[in-house]
């Protein structure tokens, strides 16, 4: 199998991730839910890529998906700075 079908097969494998809400997270989770709501619009816009897959139909998406991505990233580490490990 191709690295490709490997990273699509895992992809798809894989929960979004739930946007919990204890009482941790609650301290902060305005700040979660557009981290959250940031990697949904980046999720949204990969989706693209089933259609290439299932269908053979090649539709680049007109996002900058990887550039989201690092944001959420960049966005999270800042998040995580000066969390207890706990949260």
């Amino acid at each position: 199998m191709s690295d490709f079908m490997e990273s699509y097969a895992l992809w798809r494998s894989l929960p979004f991730p739930d946007l919990r809400r204890g009482e941790k997270v609650l301290r902060a989770g305005e700040n979660l839910a557009l981290v959250h709501g940031d990697l949904a619009l980046a999720d949204e816009h990969t989706t693209q890529v089933i259609l290439f897959v299932d269908e053979g139909v090649f539709k680049p998406s007109r996002a900058d998906v990887m550039g989201l991505l690092e944001e959420v990233i960049s966005r999270l580490e800042r998040f995580g700075e000066g969390m207890a490990s706990d949260e």
